[in-house]
């Protein structure tokens, strides 16, 4: 059945419009029930409004909510990125510092490696020296001893003559 009032196809059960709320058999009504039909129309449809209106605001509500967390979650991940990003920078300077430090420390220990052994090599020709000065003061000494008999003899023998 057609509703009267809005022409909305209505199933030949119904006995008000599923669209606008009109009560569907106006000829069979009385005066007082056409009148309380239309405040119960008003209400249903007022009620229809407010529903309405309730879940775009509901609807508006959830897009705001979702995208103000996307939009934040995608800064938080952008913030994130660049700290990442600059950590990495931080990271291979400390790398090429620590290269260095390294380079320094194998020239050092090479360098102190060959003083090392440059004073070894000294120390061992000085203790060479000092063998070889120990060998001729003890040959000097033995002369010495030997020419200190000798004048001794001499002075002995002169004595005796």
């Amino acid at each position: 059945m057609n509703c009267p009032n809005c022409g909305h196809r209505n199933d030949d059960r119904r006995r008000y419009c599923e669209k606008c709320g009109e009560y569907l058999f106006p000829e069979d009504a009385s005066e007082e029930t056409k009148q309380i039909h239309q405040v119960e129309t008003v209400v249903k449809t007022d009620r229809k409004k407010v529903f309405h209106m309730v879940l775009l605001g509901m609807i508006c509500t959830l897009i705001l909510v979702g995208g103000s967390s996307i939009y934040f979650m995608n800064e938080m991940r952008v913030a994130k990125d660049a700290e990442i990003t600059q950590l990495k920078k931080d990271k291979k300077a400390l790398n090429k510092e620590i290269k260095t430090l390294k380079k320094k420390q194998n020239t050092n220990e090479n360098s102190y490696d060959k003083q090392i052994s440059s004073l070894n090599e000294e120390n061992k020709k000085q203790a060479q020296e000092i063998v070889d000065l120990e060998k001729k003061n003890a040959k000097l000494q033995k002369q010495i001893d030997e020419g200190s008999v000798q004048k001794e003899d001499t002075s002995k023998k002169d004595a005796d003559n």
